[in-house]
């Protein structure tokens, strides 16, 4: 029995919101469903092989916080998506305003070239180029 990674889901405090930012990234809405009492609504998007399922609440939602100890909150730490040039994906963020103009680019012990922006409700979204120039 094998497992593969089908998708992660992602709770938004603000659909059109979420969905303006993923689909800057690239990402195409796949299909949506609306449950019928009206209690939610799921929206996943692909990219390439890679999905994403948006899922929003009438009334949005809140985000969970660290801990009142100042201990990180457990569950998603953040989504990573590849690039091939992260310099350019990250200038194109910015000009959009998707991206703080501050956000620094880091070399990893291991080659990689990384940057760390959020979507829109404070999910770390990690920018990965794997070839160092």
């Amino acid at each position: 029995m094998g497992f593969a990674l089908h998708h992660t889901a992602l709770v938004v405090g603000d659909l059109s919101r979420a969905l303006a930012f993923y689909e800057a990234l690239g990402f195409v809405t796949a299909f949506q469903w609306s449950a019928p009492d009206g209690s939610r609504t799921i929206t996943q998007l692909r990219l390439g092989e890679g999905t994403i399922e948006l899922v929003s609440y009438p009334g949005g939602a809140a985000r969970p916080e660290a801990d009142s100890d100042g201990a990180p909150r457990l569950g998603l730490a953040h989504i990573a998506f590849a690039v091939d040039d992260i310099d350019a994906a990250l200038s194109r963020l910015q000009s959009e305003g998707m991206a703080a103009p501050a956000v620094t680019i880091s070399e990893t012990a291991f080659g990689w070239r990384i940057a760390f922006i959020e979507d829109p409700d404070g999910t770390s979204i990690e920018l990965v180029e794997m070839a160092v120039r």
